[in-house]
Order: structure tokens, then sequence, then C-alpha cells
């Protein structure tokens, strides 16, 4: 997905975000149709090889995918 790969080299710390799309049942199939980066919570660390999404950043990067039609059908994260 080019914006979860952008997203990566954006910054010198570690990313995460949703991928979002439809799971076909019938032909046991995932689609995924757009990456939507989250907010990481800040570490002391600098997260340089960690990541851990913001709890508040899941919540409203989850409701922006359902009003697009879409739903998450994974995440993803850089190193």
């Amino acid at each position: 997905c080019f914006m979860a790969d952008l997203h990566g080299h954006l910054v010198n710390n570690e990313v995460i975000g949703f991928l979002a799309g439809r799971y076909d049942h019938d032909e046991r199939t995932i689609y995924v149709q757009a990456a939507f980066p989250c907010t990481a919570i800040a570490r002391e660390d600098g997260g340089g090889t960690d990541v851990e999404m913001d709890p508040v950043s899941q919540i409203v990067v989850r409701d922006i995918i359902q009003q697009h039609g879409l739903e998450v059908v994974g995440w993803y994260h850089n190193h």
C-alpha cells in the first residue's frame, strides 16, 4: 500500500496505522483499499524499534474508516 510505505518514510521512528477495505467471505479474500495512519504513543526511547497505537487515535481512525463504508482488515507498522 503506497500510503503505508509513504508514512514509514516520513519519520525516523516507528509508525502504525490501519488497513481498511473489506473481507469477502465467499472468496475468503481480504481486499485492502486504503491505509489510514494513526498516532503512536510517545515513548521515552524515541520509538526507534517499537510502536504502540494511541487509543484515542485508534477510535477516531476506526470511525473515519466506517464513515467511508469500509472496515478495518489489518494494521501496519514499519521496521
